[in-house]
């Protein structure tokens, strides 16, 4: 997959699953974008793989899009996942408490491979 243009969300599918892939940054001036492909993609599936893996900087009005968006698919026993190696996207996780709902993964495939395999129930993830 291409890198995004400044502030784009492309949504594609890897075995029937959604990801949204990410552009660099995240912040006030996208989130409008955020949220809309975050729409988009929980409509066509209880899975939604975020592609992160690009992003280096992600503020607050990103993971006020991220936190809702994972309460409505967790709702309807789906999960959001999300593909980072960024510890400033882990320790920004971490410090406001999203990772205990929103598994993460270190790339694409793997984070399909356990949504395919059926975990993607509203359960917290086990600790790494």
């Amino acid at each position: 997959m291409c890198p995004c243009e400044p502030g784009e969300f492309r949504i594609w599918r890897l075995d029937q699953v959604p990801v949204i892939v990410c552009p660099l940054e995240i912040d006030i001036a996208n989130t409008d974008a955020f949220a809309a492909a975050l729409a988009a993609a929980e409509q066509a599936a209880a899975t939604v793989v975020v592609d992160l893996t690009a992003t280096t900087f992600c503020d607050c009005s990103g993971l006020r899009v991220l936190g809702p968006a994972q309460e409505r698919i967790a709702a309807r026993g789906g999960r959001v996942r999300l593909v980072t190696t960024s510890g400033v996207i882990q320790l920004l996780l971490a410090m406001t408490g999203l990772e205990a709902s929103i598994p993460q993964h270190s790339t694409v495939a793997g984070a399909v491979l356990a949504a395919r395999a059926g975990r993607d129930r509203s359960e917290p993830p086990v600790p790494h």
